[in-house]
């Protein structure tokens, strides 16, 4: 069963997000077939995460590790 919030709440909920996201460090996530960018992650995300690239209509998995500030090295 879904719960569903009161505006007043929802709002209240939503400003205490953005209080939280303002200590954050954002990085762009961009398609990795066309390089258009398709959302924004903050410094806290982890895992994976399944965007739709609005440029090229292609569905993409992206692994955060991989897509942070720091260079990615293959070995």
């Amino acid at each position: 069963m879904m719960t569903r919030y009161t505006t007043e709440e929802a709002q209240y909920r939503a400003m205490l997000s953005q209080q939280e996201a303002n200590e954050f460090v954002e990085r762009e996530l961009c398609c990795p077939y066309c390089g258009y960018m398709v959302g924004i992650a903050f410094s806290d995300c982890t895992g994976h995460l399944k965007l739709k690239c609005k440029k090229c209509k292609r569905i993409s998995v992206l692994n955060f590790a991989y897509f942070c500030r720091r260079r990615f090295r293959r070995k």
